[in-house]
């Protein structure tokens, strides 16, 4: 039966094992003579119940993805070991224990007498009686029970692989954050329900393949792959690293599809007309998230960089108003410069004064600030989608699109490419840029002032003066 191939946005992709009868998808497909012992020598057929080809290709997909896991184990030369370690995490939960609890027991002086019991039991041979526990007459799930209950432990730890739902339990130990990043717990999700929780060191190349192919097929962006990506990988490098798990991590360098809103293709800038456009509404509306926008319009920072900040990091008054731009509770920062100062100019600079008044906490946008931290992700989504509602965004202009705007304005204005950078938070380019303290506020600050005026003379078709208004912000 050959494949059958479906599109999804500008990806071709190749789906096996779909038949159709009648309009209706089914799921066909051959046992490999490897696994027919223990899973059956006929071969597999049945309905995906579909008739929609996009969601037949999800479908079948998703089989396939669950049948390969589950024959990749029954393949493996560990799959005893690791069917043992299950079959003996199994027997202390029957008995309620865990490993390395012998010696909760043994500080009240007791014994699990059920678990004692089937011990005993086991090792019982009417031609050879013994006292007590004969550890090597045990089958070998037992025998690792025992082993595993009665550690140390650190010793129970040696014994056993964790499951990668236990190596998540170790990642928010280490990343206390991440336990109240929604997008973390949707990611995990995700891949468990693919892949399963299996033992961490039997995960390969394939599944981290499969997880990519079941977002796409289920129409993910390819930065939202990149992103789900972005929150599983840590966790097996938690078990490579803190855990001291031999393994690779397999999804180490997953090659992602490209699509077009991708922000590696054809991510658009906004043109100035577009940025007044923004701004005249951003004044309109006058709230949080509209003041928020305006200084992303301004200064080209990011976005959390911009809905994290504190009072006491902005600046508005004296000649050269600016923003620190620092790490603080809410939010890091990227590594490579983005610790930095940004002058406050234009829009950004009225923003930034209309964020101060009323506001007696100790952020800037304290709406933003939930639980002690903020969600960029969700904030994003909200920004972007009223840009959308009012017209203001063309489909490859994401919010994210004011920081290449910003980087096209400079150069425009005949700013040097190492002050963009300074300003930008971007690399800094050749070895000299790591030397000395940088430029200052002043020479930032002309900088922005002389891409206002620029932009100015181009509207009017006059060379005006703009400083004294853009100190103080423009008026409406």
């Amino acid at each position: 039966m050959s494949a059958k191939w479906f599109k999804f946005g500008v990806v071709v992709i190749k789906i096996k094992h779909v038949e159709w009868r009648k309009g209706v998808a089914y799921y066909r497909r051959r046992v490999p003579r490897s696994v027919q012992k223990a899973f059956g020598n006929s071969g597999l057929f049945f309905s995906l119940k579909t008739s929609d080809p996009k969601e037949a290709a999800r479908r079948a997909q998703a089989e396939t993805n669950r049948l390969d896991r589950e024959w990749s184990i029954l393949r493996s030369k560990d799959y005893k070991a690791a069917a043992t370690q299950t079959q003996a995490l199994g027997i202390l939960r029957k008995h309620d224990l865990k490993p390395g609890q012998w010696h909760e027991y043994d500080s009240l002086g007791l014994e699990p007498d059920n678990f004692m019991g089937e011990l005993l039991a086991q090792s019982a041979d009417e031609e050879r009686p013994a006292e007590g526990i004969m550890k090597e007459r045990l089958p070998a799930d037992l025998r690792l029970a025992a082993d595993l209950f009665y550690a140390d432990p650190r010793e129970a730890f040696q014994l056993m692989v964790p499951t990668f739902s236990e190596v998540v339990e170790k990642h928010l130990y280490f990343f206390p954050k991440r336990a109240d990043d929604p997008q973390f717990h949707r990611s995990v999700s995700r891949f468990l329900d693919l892949n399963g929780d299996l033992v961490i060191d039997q995960y390969r190349r394939d599944h981290g393949n499969g997880f990519v192919r079941d977002m796409l097929l289920s129409g993910l962006k390819s930065e939202t792959m990149r992103r789900y990506l972005n929150q599983i990988r840590p966790v097996f490098e938690t078990a490579r690293v803190e855990l001291e798990i031999s393994m690779p991590n397999p999804l180490a360098r997953l090659k992602i599809p490209l699509d077009n809103d991708d922000p590696d293709n054809d991510r658009g800038s906004f043109t100035v007309e577009q940025i007044r456009a923004i701004q005249k509404r951003c004044r309109e509306i006058n709230d949080q998230r509209r003041w928020c926008i305006a200084i992303l319009s301004d200064t080209g920072a990011r976005l959390s960089e911009i809905a994290g900040l504190k009072k006491e990091d902005v600046r508005i008054e004296g000649q050269y108003p600016h923003l620190s731009i620092t790490r603080n509770d809410v939010r890091g920062l990227k590594p490579g410069g983005s610790e930095r100062l940004i002058p406050l100019v234009g829009e950004a600079l009225w923003a930034a004064q209309q964020a101060f008044k009323d506001n007696s906490t100790a952020y800037l946008f304290p709406d933003f600030v939930k639980g002690g931290k903020i969600n960029s992700n969700s904030l994003s989504g909200t920004l972007n989608k009223w840009l959308v509602e009012q017209g203001l965004r063309k489909e490859n202009q994401p919010l994210h699109s004011l920081r290449h705007a910003i980087r096209d304005r400079l150069r425009n204005s005949g700013c040097p490419p190492d002050a963009a950078d300074r300003i930008g938070g971007w690399k800094r380019q050749g070895v000299g840029e790591g030397y000395g303290q940088g430029h200052s506020i002043y020479v930032l600050h002309s900088y922005m002032l002389k891409m206002l005026e620029v932009e100015k003379q181009s509207e009017q078709g006059t060379w005006t003066n703009l400083k004294a208004e853009y100190v103080l912000g423009p008026r409406s």
